[in-house]
């Protein structure tokens, strides 16, 4: 019984690397498509097509003004939106202050 299990299992293993081996494609990174983007959109009507390089950080502290603004300060309800305990809020707001 435990030599029939050992077939099997090598057996399930071999038919996965043979299916892999057959599409080496599947392996590429660049081809993994990210959920909700295409990979050329179009741009929305009145937007601009530039692009501005800026880091995730810089992202970040935009969109967390953006939600201060939004929330008229209220930081419980930014953070409840932004999906972050009040002190990380709080804690990133410090960040920008000191300006690192």
């Amino acid at each position: 019984l435990q030599a029939m299990n050992s077939n099997w299992r090598a057996s399930r293993q071999s038919s996965r690397l043979v299916h892999v081996k057959n599409h080496p494609e599947d392996l590429a990174l660049s081809h993994l498509q990210i959920p909700g983007i295409e990979s050329n959109p179009a741009p929305a009507p009145g937007v601009s097509q530039a692009y501005v390089e800026r880091t995730l950080e810089e992202v970040e502290l935009e969109y967390i003004a953006q939600t201060l603004r939004h929330t008229q300060g209220q930081k419980n309800r930014a953070a409840s939106i932004l999906g972050i305990e009040r002190s990380t809020l709080d804690r990133k707001l410090k960040r920008l202050q000191d300006g690192s």
